[in-house]
């Protein structure tokens, strides 16, 4: 399993989107994780 690829994957789209509203934050956590499941399923 590619790890250092979803820690990448989280890193990216929890951590390193600063953007100033907060809904938009938790949008973009929520993608990457919809893309982590599937990168699990694949």
């Amino acid at each position: 399993m590619p790890t250092k690829l979803i820690a990448d994957l989280l890193y990216y789209s929890g951590f390193v989107s600063k953007k100033p509203i907060n809904s938009s934050k938790s949008s973009n956590r929520n993608d990457g994780l919809k893309l982590l499941m599937i990168y699990i399923y694949i």
